[in-house]
Parts: structure tokens; C-alpha cells; sequence
């Protein structure tokens, strides 16, 4: 799945686990990991966005010494290429801090919802899958 059919595996993997996925240099030192799901989650959004097709992505963490080169950045326009790839409308997310809003839209994704929860508020977020150009030069720079 993903940029294996590239003939790079030397360089990038992603390995699909269930439904986890994982960034991991040819030395297999992994760089990050997120989960995409094929449904969003319930709460916080309309009737109308929950019958659009999406993957819905979070639980995304990346290794801060190759924060330069942005692993969050390339696993999160994987999905919304992977998204447009399987005919989906959006690849969603959702965030807990202001500052990931913030770094979450330099990655095209828009603040759609903000909803209080229990115990915090969750930033809900979303982008038009679409087929992201230049994705096999993001994931040679990893």
C-alpha cells in the first residue's frame, strides 16, 4: 500500500496494520505512524458530512529529530492522495491543541468544527481528498 509500488522501499515504507500505518526509513528506524479510519467519527459533525465519504486520520506522532523534514506533513498528504485514490470527498482529522490547528491547515486541511467535549475541546478538520503532485518528491526528502 502507499509508495511501495514505487520500487523505493529502500528509502520509505508504508506498512499497513490493521488499519495503522507506519513511515520507516530503509534502516527501519520508525519516523512516524498515524491511523487512518474509513469512517468519521460521529460527533461534531452534520448529517451531511457524516453521508460524504472520508478517511478520517488522527492519532499521528513523528519523531522529533526529523521534524525538518516533515513526516507528519508527507503521512498526512498520503492520505488525502490515498483518499483520492479510493473515490473518497475528504480525508478528515481532529486536534486538541490550537497550535496543531494551526500546523494541521499549512497542510491544506480548514477548521471545520470546534466541539466541547467532556473534559477538552476537539478541533475537527477537513480537506477535499485530491491527488497530491508532488508526493514521491516529499518522500524522497524523508
Amino acid at each position: 500500500m502507499g509508495p511501495a509500488d514505487d520500487g523505493r522501499r529502500d528509502q520509505v515504507i508504508f506498512t499497513c496494520r490493521q488499519l495503522m500505518h507506519l513511515a520507516e526509513e530503509g534502516s527501519g528506524q520508525i519516523i512516524g505512524c498515524t491511523t487512518v479510519q474509513e469512517h468519521t467519527p460521529p460527533w461534531g459533525w452534520t448529517g451531511k458530512e457524516l453521508s460524504e465519504p472520508a478517511h478520517y486520520l488522527y492519532t499521528s506522532v513523528t519523531d522529533p529529530a526529523y521534524r525538518e523534514k516533515k513526516p507528519g506533513t508527507v503521512m498526512a498528504l498520503w492520505a488525502v492522495n490515498r483518499a483520492a485514490q479510493e473515490e473518497k470527498a475528504w480525508a478528515r482529522r481532529g486536534c486538541h491543541f490550537p497550535e496543531l490547528v494551526k500546523y494541521n491547515e499549512t497542510q491544506g486541511f480548514n477548521l471545520v468544527h470546534e466541539v466541547q467535549r467532556t473534559h477538552t475541546k476537539v478541533y475537527l478538520m477537513g480537506r477535499r481528498a485530491d491527488f497530491i503532485t508532488d508526493l514521491e518528491e516529499r518522500f524522497r526528502a524523508l
